[in-house]
């Protein structure tokens, strides 16, 4: 199982990515939808996004936390620094 980032912050994606993890940054709700569709895979299990693009995107992300898999996480984006 793997686990997906989605941020709309560069560096903190880079840190991801440094860790072996696949992670995509985002700058609008469209392209958050757009990652989270993408990230929606029998193989993915996790899916991490910061708490300020979660703010952002709230609507979008309410419409995908219904679903069983993958489990989406909110993480603090100081958890990061």
């Amino acid at each position: 199982m793997r686990a997906v980032a989605i941020s709309d912050n560069d560096i903190i994606c880079t840190g991801f990515r440094l860790a072996g993890m696949e992670c995509h940054t985002v700058e609008t709700s469209e392209a958050f939808a757009e990652a989270l569709q993408l990230s929606i895979q029998p193989e993915i299990g996790l899916i991490v996004i910061t708490s300020a693009l979660a703010a952002k995107c709230r609507n979008v992300l309410e419409a995908f936390k219904k679903c069983d898999m993958p489990l989406i996480v909110e993480i603090p984006e100081g958890a990061m620094s």
